[in-house]
């Protein structure tokens, strides 16, 4: 039992080991049968679903140390960046083309402010073309929309004051007459 508990997780190990204890505790306070012992054991502690389990959370436990290889890798990366960055420079420096390499960076760099610069006018006509759309098209029709919305409370209000308000002053009436009428012929019965 113990080059088993050697080759398994912490976790499944720790499981096997309290599992054996409660078996002692059990065997020693109370004088169940084997059987009904192998019973509850089989119950309580099914060996296959336990391995799955420690397998798990075994893998839950492993993924920190993906973030740590994560973070070495970052910083490995980083560290040949910068080797390649000195090794561009000192190439720089000890090579007598040095200066068709900074004219040839120096035309990128001028295509680069001509295309930031499209960019930048292009966004600037993009936003003042929403900014119409906003005033000349949406705008009209919010105030449609809340001009209808008034046409209807005001409907709302007529129909309540013209229609329902008497109907329900009439039906009340009605209802109290019936109600004397009834106390009327109740009177009358007795």
């Amino acid at each position: 039992m113990g080059l088993f508990l050697k080759d398994t997780p912490p976790l499944y190990s720790f499981m096997i080991h309290q599992h054996q204890s409660m078996e002692n505790q059990l065997n020693k306070s109370c004088s169940i049968g084997s059987h009904l012992f192998w019973e509850i054991n089989r119950l309580c502690y099914n060996y296959s679903d336990m391995s799955d389990q420690s397998i798990q959370v075994m893998e839950d436990i492993t993924e920190p140390e993906s973030d740590t290889k994560t973070k070495a890798g970052l910083i490995i990366g980083g560290i040949i960046l910068l080797a390649l960055f000195g090794g561009a420079i000192y190439f720089l420096l000890v090579s007598d083309k040095t200066a068709t390499i900074r004219d040839i960076f120096i035309i990128l760099l001028g295509f680069e402010l001509a295309a930031i610069g499209i960019t930048a006018i292009l966004l600037i006509f993009q936003t003042t073309r929403l900014i119409n759309m906003f005033q000349h098209e949406i705008k009209p029709v919010l105030d449609a929309a809340n001009e209808t919305m008034s046409t209807l409370r005001g409907t709302a209000i007529f129909m309540s004051d013209s229609f329902v308000q008497p109907v329900i002053k009439l039906n009340s009436q009605f209802a109290s007459i019936r109600q004397a009428l009834d106390m009327l012929r109740k009177l009358v019965k007795k």
